[in-house]
């Protein structure tokens, strides 16, 4: 499952949308890095984006998106119960938009086109 497999069933799925979307899809490893400031630049030019779990849920750049004003597309099933802050005090889904791994592996390209429905 991609749970016990750090994730490496989320990415590669991830890294096979590049290039057949009619969105753009960045994802590491999808061509040459890209500096800080075209990454900042694609980020704050974004409507939607994708926080996939590495090695652990959790990671800095759910907090890069939110700092670009951009909505977080969260394909992690245990961010919210182990790395987001302020559980309590912050109502995630209502401003986040989690798509269980499953369902991102089974067909990430019409998981991430009902974003756009």
């Amino acid at each position: 499952t991609a749970k016990a497999d750090g994730g490496a069933q989320v990415r590669m799925a991830a890294n096979q949308l590049v290039g057949k979307q009619r969105h753009t899809i960045l994802t590491p490893g999808s061509g040459k890095p890209l500096t800080k400031q075209q990454f900042a630049d694609t980020l704050l030019s974004s409507q939607f984006c994708l926080h996939i779990r590495g090695d652990s849920p959790g990671s800095r750049r759910f907090f890069e998106i939110l700092a670009a004003g951009c909505l977080p597309v969260v394909v992690a099933d245990l961010w919210l119960n182990t790395s987001a802050p302020f559980t309590a005090e912050v109502p995630y889904c209502d401003f986040v938009v989690f798509i269980p791994e499953a369902d991102f592996v089974a067909n990430a390209s019409l998981a991430l086109e009902r974003l756009w429905a």
